[in-house]
C-alpha cells in the first residue's frame, strides 16, 4: 500500500466493544499519551486499561483495571511506545513454556518459498500441547519438513520448533484477512 499511496498515513486505532477507542498508533507503534499514562498500565507484558477510559465501565467488577488480554513489547519505555505482540489466549503452553504462534509464523514467512503459515497447538499427553504448523509453499518450492525444521532449529529455541509440519493448499482466513485461529 505504501508504494501505491506514497503520501498516505496509516493509523491503527486500539478499540474494543467494551472499551471503545482508547489508543492510536503511528504505523504499528502505539503511544500512551501524557494524559493517559496513569490510566494505562503494563504488568508482565499484559496491557491493562483503567475503568475511567472505558466507554461504559459497569461491567468491570471488583477492580478498577481491565485486563485487555493483549501482550505488548516496549519500543521505548521512556516515551511509552509499544507494539502489540499477541493475545494471551493465542499463546501455546508446551511443556511449561509459552510460545507465541505469531513469532513462529513471522519467521516461517521469511524462509524463501513459504507463502503462508499458520501455527497452532495440538493436545499432547506428555507436554500438554505441542506446536504444529500448516504451511503453504510456492509452486516451485521443494523445501521438506526436515529442511524447514533445521532452519527453525538453527534460529529458534527448541520448544518453539513445530513438532509437526503439514503442507496444505490454503489457510483459512477471516473476512478481514487475518488468520482464523478457531
Amino acid at each position: 500500500m505504501r508504494e501505491i499511496f506514497i503520501k498516505a498515513k496509516i493509523t491503527n486505532i486500539y478499540a474494543s466493544t467494551e472499551l471503545g477507542s482508547v489508543l492510536a498508533s503511528n504505523d504499528d507503534v502505539f503511544y500512551i499519551n501524557e494524559e493517559n499514562r496513569k490510566l494505562v498500565k503494563v504488568e508482565s507484558q499484559s496491557l491493562f486499561i483503567h475503568r475511567t477510559l472505558a466507554a461504559s465501565f459497569d461491567w468491570i467488577e471488583n477492580d478498577d483495571w481491565y485486563d485487555t488480554g493483549d501482550l505488548i513489547e516496549w519500543v521505548d519505555f521512556e516515551k511509552q511506545s509499544f507494539r502489540f505482540v499477541s493475545r494471551k489466549s493465542e499463546m501455546i503452553n508446551t511443556g511449561g513454556y509459552k510460545v507465541n504462534p505469531g513469532e513462529i509464523e513471522d519467521f516461517l514467512l521469511k524462509i524463501g518459498g513459504i507463502t503462508s503459515a499458520y501455527v497452532y497447538s495440538k493436545s499432547n499427553a506428555v507436554l500438554g500441547n505441542i506446536v504444529v504448523a500448516d504451511i503453504v509453499k510456492s509452486e516451485n518450492c521443494t523445501l521438506s519438513e526436515i529442511e524447514i525444521k533445521k532452519v527453525l532449529s538453527d534460529n529458534l529455541q527448541s520448544f518453539k520448533v513445530p513438532r509437526i509440519i503439514k503442507f496444505v493448499d490454503s489457510i483459512k482466513l477471516t473476512r478481514t484477512g487475518k488468520l482464523s485461529r478457531n
